[in-house]
Protein backbone atom coordinates (compact mmCIF):
# COMPACT_ATOMS: atom_id res chain seq x y z
CA UNK A 1 0.00 0.00 0.00
CA UNK A 2 1.48 3.46 -0.99
CA UNK A 3 1.08 6.86 0.74
CA UNK A 4 -1.82 8.00 -1.69
CA UNK A 5 -3.75 4.92 -1.01
CA UNK A 6 -3.35 4.36 2.66
CA UNK A 7 -4.41 8.34 2.93
CA UNK A 8 -7.46 7.71 0.92
CA UNK A 9 -8.31 4.89 2.47
CA UNK A 10 -8.28 6.38 6.48
CA UNK A 11 -9.75 10.00 5.02
CA UNK A 12 -11.54 8.83 2.02
CA UNK A 13 -10.09 11.68 -0.14
CA UNK A 14 -6.98 12.21 -1.82
CA UNK A 15 -3.59 14.38 0.53
CA UNK A 16 -3.67 18.34 0.10
CA UNK A 17 0.02 19.57 -1.71
CA UNK A 18 0.83 20.63 1.55
CA UNK A 19 0.26 17.03 3.65
CA UNK A 20 2.08 15.44 0.89
CA UNK A 21 4.98 17.78 1.48
CA UNK A 22 4.60 16.92 5.80
CA UNK A 23 4.35 13.74 4.79
CA UNK A 24 7.78 13.34 2.80
CA UNK A 25 9.80 15.42 4.83
CA UNK A 26 8.38 13.42 7.89
CA UNK A 27 8.92 9.88 6.13
CA UNK A 28 12.92 11.26 5.49
CA UNK A 29 13.60 12.13 8.57
CA UNK A 30 12.08 9.01 10.37
CA UNK A 31 13.31 6.67 7.13
CA UNK A 32 9.55 5.18 5.82
CA UNK A 33 9.27 4.10 3.08
CA UNK A 34 6.52 5.01 0.72
CA UNK A 35 5.10 1.77 0.99
CA UNK A 36 5.56 0.99 4.68
CA UNK A 37 2.73 0.39 6.75
CA UNK A 38 3.40 2.56 9.48
CA UNK A 39 2.00 5.10 6.86
CA UNK A 40 -1.27 3.45 7.53
CA UNK A 41 -1.45 3.40 11.35
CA UNK A 42 0.14 7.05 11.28
CA UNK A 43 -2.31 8.11 9.16
CA UNK A 44 -5.26 6.50 11.23
CA UNK A 45 -3.79 8.03 14.36
CA UNK A 46 -4.11 11.51 12.23
CA UNK A 47 -7.09 10.77 11.49
CA UNK A 48 -8.16 10.43 15.32
CA UNK A 49 -6.27 13.30 16.16
CA UNK A 50 -8.40 15.36 13.98
CA UNK A 51 -11.58 14.10 14.60
CA UNK A 52 -10.18 15.09 18.51
CA UNK A 53 -9.83 18.45 17.30
CA UNK A 54 -13.18 18.81 16.24
CA UNK A 55 -14.89 17.27 19.49
CA UNK A 56 -15.14 19.94 21.19
CA UNK A 57 -16.83 21.95 18.51
CA UNK A 58 -19.38 19.55 18.08
CA UNK A 59 -19.58 19.38 22.04
CA UNK A 60 -20.05 23.17 22.28
CA UNK A 61 -22.85 22.41 18.83
CA UNK A 62 -24.93 20.00 20.60
CA UNK A 63 -24.59 21.21 24.17
CA UNK A 64 -25.80 24.38 22.74
CA UNK A 65 -28.51 22.78 20.98
CA UNK A 66 -29.82 20.52 23.86
CA UNK A 67 -29.53 23.77 25.98
CA UNK A 68 -31.81 25.68 23.25
CA UNK A 69 -33.86 22.38 22.97
CA UNK A 70 -34.30 22.44 27.41
CA UNK A 71 -35.25 26.32 27.21
CA UNK A 72 -37.70 26.12 24.89
CA UNK A 73 -39.03 23.58 26.76
CA UNK A 74 -38.87 25.04 30.21
CA UNK A 75 -40.26 28.37 28.30
CA UNK A 76 -43.15 26.23 27.30
CA UNK A 77 -43.32 24.74 31.02
CA UNK A 78 -43.68 28.13 32.36
CA UNK A 79 -46.15 29.22 29.80
CA UNK A 80 -48.28 26.18 31.18
CA UNK A 81 -47.67 26.86 34.64
CA UNK A 82 -48.83 30.66 33.96
CA UNK A 83 -51.98 29.70 32.18
CA UNK A 84 -52.54 27.08 34.82
CA UNK A 85 -51.97 29.53 37.71
CA UNK A 86 -54.49 32.05 35.98
CA UNK A 87 -57.47 29.61 35.63
CA UNK A 88 -56.53 28.71 39.40
CA UNK A 89 -56.54 32.03 41.28
CA UNK A 90 -59.33 32.53 39.05
CA UNK A 91 -61.54 29.74 40.30
CA UNK A 92 -59.76 30.73 43.76
CA UNK A 93 -61.49 34.31 43.17
CA UNK A 94 -64.98 32.82 42.18
CA UNK A 95 -64.75 30.52 45.20
CA UNK A 96 -63.79 33.70 47.73
CA UNK A 97 -66.18 35.96 45.93
CA UNK A 98 -69.12 33.26 46.32
CA UNK A 99 -67.96 32.95 49.94
CA UNK A 100 -68.14 36.72 51.02
CA UNK A 101 -71.46 37.20 49.00
CA UNK A 102 -72.86 34.13 51.09
CA UNK A 103 -71.19 35.82 54.09
CA UNK A 104 -72.41 38.84 53.21
CA UNK A 105 -76.35 37.43 52.69
CA UNK A 106 -76.05 35.49 55.93
CA UNK A 107 -74.82 38.70 58.03
CA UNK A 108 -77.37 40.62 56.35
CA UNK A 109 -79.93 38.27 57.37
CA UNK A 110 -79.38 37.79 60.99
CA UNK A 111 -78.78 41.39 60.85
CA UNK A 112 -82.29 41.55 59.45
CA UNK A 113 -84.00 39.38 62.27
CA UNK A 114 -81.57 41.40 65.10
CA UNK A 115 -83.93 44.36 63.95
CA UNK A 116 -87.39 42.75 63.89
CA UNK A 117 -86.68 41.95 67.17
CA UNK A 118 -85.46 44.64 68.44
CA UNK A 119 -88.66 46.70 66.63
CA UNK A 120 -90.88 43.72 68.17
CA UNK A 121 -89.76 44.19 71.29
CA UNK A 122 -90.18 48.29 71.11
CA UNK A 123 -93.54 47.88 69.31
CA UNK A 124 -94.63 45.45 72.36
CA UNK A 125 -93.13 47.99 74.93
CA UNK A 126 -94.52 51.19 72.78
CA UNK A 127 -98.17 48.99 73.19
CA UNK A 128 -97.72 47.95 77.02
CA UNK A 129 -96.70 51.52 77.77
CA UNK A 130 -99.59 52.99 76.01
CA UNK A 131 -102.05 50.55 77.27
CA UNK A 132 -100.56 51.39 81.38
CA UNK A 133 -100.99 55.23 80.20
CA UNK A 134 -104.47 54.64 79.15
CA UNK A 135 -104.93 52.72 82.31
CA UNK A 136 -103.59 55.05 84.11
CA UNK A 137 -105.67 57.75 83.06
CA UNK A 138 -109.24 56.04 83.01
CA UNK A 139 -108.80 55.11 86.84
CA UNK A 140 -107.16 58.03 87.45
CA UNK A 141 -110.18 59.25 86.27
CA UNK A 142 -112.48 57.58 87.71
CA UNK A 143 -110.55 58.38 91.12
CA UNK A 144 -111.14 62.40 89.93
CA UNK A 145 -115.07 61.36 88.84
CA UNK A 146 -115.33 59.81 92.27
CA UNK A 147 -113.94 62.60 94.30
CA UNK A 148 -115.74 65.50 92.48
CA UNK A 149 -119.01 63.49 93.25
CA UNK A 150 -118.18 63.03 96.30
CA UNK A 151 -117.04 66.94 96.82
CA UNK A 152 -118.91 68.40 95.16
CA UNK A 153 -122.46 65.89 95.57
CA UNK A 154 -123.00 66.43 91.77
CA UNK A 155 -126.58 65.07 90.28
CA UNK A 156 -124.87 64.44 86.98
CA UNK A 157 -123.28 61.06 88.31
CA UNK A 158 -125.90 60.80 91.33
CA UNK A 159 -127.61 57.77 89.49
CA UNK A 160 -124.22 55.89 88.12
CA UNK A 161 -122.86 56.22 92.05
CA UNK A 162 -123.34 56.99 95.35
CA UNK A 163 -121.73 57.35 98.36
CA UNK A 164 -123.22 56.69 101.76
CA UNK A 165 -121.58 57.64 105.30
CA UNK A 166 -120.99 53.99 106.13
CA UNK A 167 -118.92 53.14 103.76
CA UNK A 168 -120.66 51.91 101.35
CA UNK A 169 -121.52 52.38 98.20
CA UNK A 170 -125.69 51.90 97.32
CA UNK A 171 -126.65 51.62 93.68
CA UNK A 172 -130.48 51.04 94.29
CA UNK A 173 -131.15 51.76 97.84
CA UNK A 174 -130.91 48.44 99.89
CA UNK A 175 -128.53 47.27 97.91
CA UNK A 176 -124.73 46.84 98.98
CA UNK A 177 -122.66 46.40 95.56
CA UNK A 178 -119.16 46.68 97.71
CA UNK A 179 -117.89 47.53 100.98
CA UNK A 180 -114.25 49.49 100.64
CA UNK A 181 -113.48 53.02 99.81
CA UNK A 182 -117.35 53.80 98.60
CA UNK A 183 -117.18 53.99 95.16
CA UNK A 184 -118.37 51.23 93.00
CA UNK A 185 -118.94 51.45 89.29
CA UNK A 186 -122.08 50.30 87.78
Amino acid sequence: MNLDTAFRSIYGRGPSPEETNSFNRIGKELGIRDNDAIWAIAFLLGHHLDLAKQMPEQIDKLISQSLARYASSIDSARRLAEIDLAATKARIEQTVSQAVVTSAQREIARAAQTVAQVTARKSWLQWLGGAAVVGMLLIGGAIYLGLCARIWEMPRFAGLLRFSESGYTVFHEGERLDKGFGLAWI
